[in-house]
């Protein structure tokens, strides 16, 4: 019994340590939550305002064509690094053809 006593006594401080730091980072992800539900509700609110301000200067839709023009280009980057992993397999093949003849 006594050796369990100590072998818990021992184990205190770091359990105390543990629950702590167990405290701080629920605490931490609380205030994340937070940040981003207000954060999400500026972005409604901003797109709300841009929406009213393109359709009274006569551009309504603007920043959704600008966003899947921004859509489109990413897609189109991943495309093009594929396409020069591919050739860069190609040329590799033609090199090991070559040196094989």
């Amino acid at each position: 019994r006594r050796a369990k006593y100590e072998s818990m006594k021992a184990a205190l401080p770091a359990y105390k340590k543990m629950k702590k730091e167990l405290g701080d980072i629920e605490a931490e992800v609380f205030v994340l939550a937070y940040t981003e539900e207000l954060l999400t509700e500026q972005e409604a609110a901003l797109n709300k305002t841009l929406q009213q301000t393109a359709k009274k200067q006569g551009v309504a839709g603007f920043a959704d064509v600008a966003n899947d023009l921004e859509k489109v280009s990413e897609q189109k980057s991943v495309i093009d690094e594929a396409k020069g992993m591919t050739l860069q397999e190609i040329s590799k093949t033609v090199e090991e053809i070559n040196s094989s003849i």
